[in-house]
């Protein structure tokens, strides 16, 4: 992921895309961000702050230790001051310093488990989110699958304490479900957002960066409900490669894009979804500001 941003405690990457993360209340334009450009060695990653309401944009630190740092999700029942940032690599869940922009691995890698499709190995994370109502928080990644007929992505929840996935998720033999996609070819899943007032999951699926579209993810099936094609606000010109997704404390949903739109002015936004009279996301979003940082 690659881009920049992440709800008031956001999170994004860079050239493949992004994640967010929202702060405190009093914290409504202030976004962590994870970029897969501008920090290291080790590694490219750079945890930066982003402030929407004086478009500036702060490097944390001088890089993460980490190399494609995909996700990106705040831990919900703490404070400001002393609430943890996680980020997922592929391969390993990591705790972000939010003062030297250091990234710590967690003891397990993601492991392999039992489903629907048999046996499969969680090696290819690509988004992590934090269900906060439930105590104690749920955290729930989505993992990338590749290969011959664009197979659909999966949901498993994580143990942030110890990085591996939760065995018997959804019951005995039963460690992830595979999320159903809106269409052919419509197979990736690039993050989820999991919005705190009511525990709705929503999600970017995708096929490859392009065809985007906003979706709500049942969490106890992995069946979506289509929200509709991501089309910019003002003209309805298609949205591609929106890589990173969060809501702020005011239940908002902002979005990043990475760099791999066809439209270069797409590239490495960051975005807010517009609402519908009831107040949830719709398939519209405004650009709010250009990622600089890594780009």
């Amino acid at each position: 992921m690659k881009g920049y941003l992440r709800g008031i405690s956001v999170y994004v990457a860079l050239l493949m895309g992004l994640a967010l993360v929202p702060a405190a209340p009093a914290q409504n334009s202030n976004f962590y961000l994870v970029a897969d450009d501008g920090g290291g060695p080790p590694g490219d990653d750079l945890l930066t702050l982003e402030n929407v309401a004086t478009l500036v944009e702060t490097p944390i630190g001088t890089g993460t230790s980490t190399v494609s740092m995909e996700g990106a999700a705040r831990y919900p029942e703490a404070s400001f001051i002393t609430q943890t940032l996680f980020g997922a690599t592929a391969s390993r869940l990591y705790r972000l310093n939010k003062i030297t922009g250091v990234a710590t691995a967690l003891a397990s890698t993601y492991g392999s488990g039992p489903g629907p499709l048999g046996t499969r190995t969680f090696d290819d994370v690509d988004g992590i989110a934090f269900d906060a109502t439930t105590s104690p928080a749920v955290m729930y990644g989505t993992v990338r699958r590749e290969g011959g007929g664009s197979p659909s992505d999966l949901l498993i929840r994580i143990n942030y304490g110890t990085g591996a996935h939760v065995a018997a998720a959804w019951g005995t033999g039963t460690d992830y479900l595979v999320i159903q996609n809106q269409g052919a070819g419509l197979h990736d899943i690039d993050d989820i957002a999991i919005r705190s007032s009511d525990g709705a999951m929503y999600a970017i699926n995708n096929n490859s960066g392009s065809e985007d579209r906003l979706v709500i993810v049942d969490k106890n099936t992995a069946s979506t409900t289509d929200v509709g094609r991501l089309r910019r606000r003002d003209d309805s010109e298609d949205v591609d490669d929106m890589e990173g997704l969060d809501f702020d404390c005011n239940g908002t949903l902002w979005g990043v894009t990475g760099q791999n739109s066809s439209d270069t002015g797409q590239r490495n936004r960051i975005w807010v979804f517009q609402t519908d009279v009831f107040g949830d996301p719709t398939r519209f979003v405004s650009e709010i500001d250009h990622m600089l940082e890594g780009s």
